[in-house]
């Protein structure tokens, strides 16, 4: 009997020590990263889905506006639109962070305007739009994140803000049709690979010799870097090539007139003369 009551004793304390371990761990970590949210969860008219859920700051602090209402985060869209306008403001909260993946896949967007509200830009958030070809993004920004417009194959037209300073990896990567980039002088960090894949890449780094070095390192040189006088080069090149082109049209078009006046029963001489 007492044995019995001995091993109830010792399993009860064991549940009790497990249990307190739990509430104990769970409370650090709140603690630890603390997260907010005032209720707000909602689909826009136009198809975003967002809410205000923050995760603090590294100091610990809850982002607010100045009427204390924490900040609003898109987290995905169901909308039908190709063009996609992203407001700055969402009944009365503001919008300043854009989720992971939370454009990702999408097959339908054409261009993507973010406002100036929105500081904050999480990994994948375009990744793999396939036909998105126009991306604004606002001053303010200070990271294009990793994979941030990976597989965007027909992307053409992205401006980096001026308040840029860190590419991640592989953010531009598989962008095979984007062309004219220019890399601000705030830019100080370019990921690995971060125009790999970019086919048809020309690097403006004018303004910044970091970006300069970098894309010597990586290989992804500019044509206008490689070309002092590119604007005759590129004339030059396009000349030839349209020069080729007309003399292989000619070429074919003779062709097919001869074959053509042949099997009318033209007689030839033995040289080739038409008699």
């Amino acid at each position: 009997m007492n044995k019995t009551k001995k091993t109830s004793t010792k399993t009860t304390a064991k549940i009790l020590f497990y249990t307190i371990k739990i509430v104990l761990i769970a409370a650090m970590i709140s603690i630890a990263v603390p997260i907010a949210s005032n209720g707000y969860y909602g689909r826009t008219e136009k198809g975003l889905l967002v809410e205000n859920y923050n995760i603090a700051d590294e100091n610990g602090n809850i982002p607010s506006d100045e009427n204390g209402n924490f900040y609003l985060t898109v987290i995905g869209y169901q909308g039908s639109g190709l063009n996609v306008t992203i407001p700055e403001e969402i009944e009365g909260y503001k919008v300043r962070y854009i989720k992971e993946a939370a454009f990702s896949c999408n097959e339908k967007i054409m261009k993507i305007i973010v406002p100036s509200s929105v500081k904050v830009i999480e990994k994948d958030a375009f990744s793999y739009c396939i036909n998105l070809l126009t991306v604004v993004l606002p001053q303010g920004l200070e990271e294009i994140p990793v994979n941030a417009f990976k597989g965007c194959t027909l992307l053409r037209n992205v401006v980096i803000p001026e308040t840029v300073k860190t590419i991640g990896d592989f953010a531009f990567s598989d962008c095979s049709l984007l062309a004219d980039l220019k890399i601000p002088k705030s830019v100080e960090f370019i990921g690995h690979d971060a125009f790999t894949a970019c086919e048809r890449i020309v690097l403006d780094c004018s303004e910044n010799a970091y970006a300069k070095e970098y894309s010597v390192k990586y290989n992804v040189i500019s044509e206008k870097d490689k070309h002092p006088n590119y604007p005759v080069y590129k004339t030059l090149s396009i000349t030839i090539v349209l020069g080729i082109a007309v003399f292989s049209g000619d070429f074919i078009i003779r062709r097919l007139i001869r074959n053509r006046r042949n099997k009318r029963g033209v007689v030839k001489t033995e040289k080739g003369e038409v008699l």
